[in-house]
């Protein structure tokens, strides 16, 4: 199965903005365009619970939206089959269980998630948004004290969204 991840951080490296409840109303227009277009090419995507809090997204025929989450019994009355189910299970779990219906499948979040998936080494590309913006507070995507470069990911084919300064980076992994 190939997993792409989809995540937007400002200079600093933060996804949130402090405890600010909507998540990505700082990111660029152009960011927000870039991620739009991932999802609608993707018919299993896979969130966290904090971000599925955040979002609601919609159940929707076609698509299947997973909610990782350590209390699944707790969404019973969101439950769709087929289009939105909540799980407790680690990456490769996951992966286990869908890899024979779905070829590909989008990582949208949130922090904990992204980073489960990227230590398990099942994420095979990364598209990452960078907004010139520092928000020094909120959920961080990297560990403390830690930087991109640290994370080992391969040069990336980057793109200038706009004149702002919001830049897209796609990581293309091996794995």
């Amino acid at each position: 199965m190939n997993i792409t991840m989809v995540a937007a951080i400002s200079q600093d490296g933060y996804l949130t903005k402090g405890d600010d409840p909507n998540p990505a109303h700082w990111t660029s227009q152009e960011d927000k365009q870039h991620l739009s277009s991932l999802i609608n090419k993707y018919e299993l995507q896979v969130f966290g619970s904090k971000t599925y809090e955040a979002y609601k997204p919609s159940p929707q025929k076609g698509i299947l939206r997973v909610v990782l989450t350590h209390s699944p019994d707790k969404y019973s009355d969101a439950r769709v089959n087929g289009q939105l189910q909540f799980e407790k299970l680690s990456p490769q779990e996951f992966v286990e269980k869908y890899e024979q219906y779905y070829g590909s499948c989008l990582l949208l979040g949130g922090g904990s998630v992204y980073r489960q998936f990227l230590d398990a080494g099942v994420v095979n590309e990364i598209y990452l948004t960078i907004e010139p913006v520092e928000h020094k507070s909120g959920k961080s995507f990297l560990k403390p004290g830690e930087t991109l470069s640290d994370l080992s990911l391969p040069e990336p084919e980057t793109t200038d969204l706009n004149d702002s300064g919001t830049e897209l980076r796609h990581y293309t992994l091996k794995n």
